[in-house]
């Protein structure tokens, strides 16, 4: 693990700069950036888009906690109150982006934007953050992969969350040594970068109808998730059926094709 960007000292003060959530932070940043560029470039009004973006924005953390509320209650058994605290712990990455597809189109048709065309904008910077916040997970040592001695493994240190599990499960001791396990994190990443390279070069056909870019990466992101989610070390107090994620992005991989093809279709008329 690097948990630690940057622990310096700067004019008399401690800087220190947490890898986890500076990553996150830059990625969401480097999001919003490019989707604002990326729409004014494709002749959207930036003021409301921005507005839009901002209020689908804020829906994610909340839809984010929502979904592991809704798939590991227990989770917050011990303190309830846990689960309305502003933590960037304990987030479902799909709630939030379900609870932003949500109030992303409601903003737009209410600010008059273009939603399609916003939507194919915000692409790039959507697959962007979401490797950028799952290299942040790697540093942090969560979301971390199941047992393996294969080639791709990495062994994380003592005391991360890996060998904490490993405690709990009773396959490595106090002082180790701990067991390899698949860095699915990176696999996430990778994924991710991937969408946004796919994502451009469809942003540059001629022609394509609004909406194609943005479900393209949704879909293939959604097989990147569908494909690593068995790989995935998941807590024993994990309650909810083992099929839940794999099924929810099943559903979602068809709709996205559905209408994927509908805007194809749409458009060739």
């Amino acid at each position: 693990m690097w948990t630690t960007l940057l622990d310096t000292h700067w004019l008399g003060t401690q800087v220190v700069l947490d890898a986890y959530r500076t990553l996150m932070g830059a990625g969401a940043l480097l999001g919003v950036y490019l989707a604002l560029w990326l729409a004014r470039r494709r002749g959207l009004p930036v003021g409301r888009s921005a507005a839009v973006l901002l209020l689908a924005a804020t829906a994610i953390p909340v839809g984010a906690r929502a979904l592991v509320v809704a798939t590991d209650p227990g989770r917050f058994a011990a303190d309830p109150g846990a689960m309305f605290q502003w933590r960037l712990v304990d987030f479902g990455l799909y709630g939030g982006l379900l609870a932003a597809v949500v109030v992303g189109p409601l903003a737009a048709r209410a600010l008059r934007v273009d939603l399609w065309r916003l939507a194919d904008a915000a692409a790039p910077g959507i697959a962007l953050g979401i490797a950028m916040a799952r290299f942040g997970c790697f540093c942090e040592g969560c979301c971390f992969g199941v047992a393996s001695d294969g080639p791709l493994a990495v062994t994380f240190p003592l005391a991360s969350p890996a060998h904490a599990a490993q405690l709990i499960e009773g396959t490595a001791g106090l002082l180790g040594p701990v067991t390899p396990v698949l860095p699915t994190q990176l696999f996430e990443a990778a994924g991710a970068l991937t969408c946004v390279v796919l994502v451009l070069g469809l942003l540059r056909v001629r022609n394509l109808p609004h909406g194609v870019a943005f479900l393209a990466m949704a879909g293939g992101f959604t097989i990147v998730r569908l494909v690593v989610w068995p790989l995935r070390w998941v807590e024993p107090e994990f309650i909810a059926p083992v099929w839940t994620y794999p099924a929810m992005y099943g559903v979602l991989l068809l709709v996205c094709g559905w209408v994927l093809v509908g805007r194809v279709r749409g458009a060739g008329r």
